[in-house]
């Protein structure tokens, strides 16, 4: 392959979804071969312990990567490595062959997809883009798609009541404010992470949360009133929503199918902005729960997350297992991964849009 057609390629490729936005992948070409690299450190979040995200992340990057190439005329073999947790460590080596291009109808939407946290105006699980999902649910035998269109009493509690605990730990906030770019400045300067305008606040509520990266003592006083309005939020949101989607796995298999769970959901999250449907992951009350009902911790879990977490905490999000299972009939080996709500929504505004890392920041030709 050319440079020049790679190039086109990975700008496309580098839009993949990624926990913040904090981009943790970089890329590398000898000639021959397209090195995938992980950066421990951009990817290191408390919210994904053992790199959880990144994996996911790392699936759905994969499968922008197919839809391109498919288009473009080639076919890209993908070589999963193990996926190390050192600094910078290389998951993936991809050949190319050129073939015959196929159309791919999902390319136009690649670059407008975006996380909408902006209200919904509804919409129907019986509409024409869910009978497609349904449709190709075949496609990864190892990973399940379940719509729920109206969210059980006893599932929002347990929802809600996650996304409280983010503001219990104290590694969670500084985390997550971390990635968050008040200004415009800031957010084109560095390339990456949340633009404030994409978290559909209010300014005043903007100004709270830059407060809190400025003064890390205030982040215990304003946790109640912080975990009170993000409820409040949430429950909004959900509200104006068609629904949840939710991906599963069977219980205690390997990480790495992780990343069937990425390729599963980043195609239908290209479907749904097709059809004009908003998408916002509503991740900890899965993710977690995914996390907890492991049978042990894999490696990689952060030391600090690990002392802030306690056996309430563990137990709670243990109890979410059977809290999915009932509320959508889950099988009995089955544990919710990714969760997202989906509605109908007007264009997405480009100036509430997130940054990319240049192209030369994440690549690197050693040809």
């Amino acid at each position: 392959m050319k440079i020049e057609h790679l190039k086109k390629i990975l700008l496309l490729v580098t839009t993949y979804p990624s926990g913040d936005n904090c981009q943790p992948f970089l890329f590398s070409w000898n000639g021959t071969v397209l090195s995938i690299y992980h950066d421990e450190t951009r990817g290191r979040h408390s919210l994904s312990p053992a790199n959880i995200g990144s994996i996911i992340s790392f699936g759905a990057l994969l499968e922008i990567l197919d839809i391109v190439c498919r288009h473009n005329g080639y076919q890209a073999d993908s070589k999963i490595l193990p996926l190390g947790s050192d600094p910078l460590s290389k998951w993936a080596e991809v050949s190319f062959v050129e073939t015959k291009s196929i159309e791919e109808s999902l390319m136009a939407t690649i670059p407008r997809r975006a996380t909408d946290r902006r209200m919904y105006r509804g919409g129907n699980f019986s509409d024409a883009v869910f009978d497609l999902i349904r449709s190709e649910n075949q496609s990864t035998p190892k990973v399940n798609v379940h719509l729920v269109g109206t969210v059980p009493e006893k599932l929002w509690r347990f929802i809600a009541q996650s996304d409280r605990l983010i503001w219990d730990h104290p590694s969670v906030v500084r985390d997550i404010v971390e990635w968050i770019r008040f200004s415009d400045q800031e957010s084109l300067s560095t390339g990456d992470g949340m633009t404030w305008q994409s978290l559909a606040m209010k300014k005043p509520e903007v100004k709270v949360i830059e407060l809190l990266k400025k003064n890390v003592w205030l982040r215990s006083l304003m946790r109640t009133p912080l975990r009170l309005g993000a409820v409040s939020t949430l429950k909004k949101q959900i509200s104006s929503s068609a629904g949840i989607v939710l991906l599963t796995v069977k219980k205690d298999r390997p990480l790495q199918d992780l990343i069937d769970v990425g390729r599963r959901g980043l195609r239908i999250w290209l479907q749904l902005n097709q059809a004009e449907y908003g998408v916002q992951p509503v991740t900890l009350s899965s993710l977690w729960t995914y996390f907890a009902s492991r049978s042990s911790y894999p490696d990689g879990i952060g030391a600090g997350l690990k002392n802030e977490i306690s056996n309430k905490t563990l137990d709670f999000f243990k109890s979410g297992v059977s809290i999915w299972q009932e509320s959508l009939g889950l099988a009995s080996d089955e544990v919710p991964v990714w969760a997202f709500r989906t509605g109908k929504v007007s264009p997405y505004p480009d100036g509430m849009r997130t940054h990319r890392l240049a192209l030369d920041a994440v690549f690197k030709d050693e040809s």
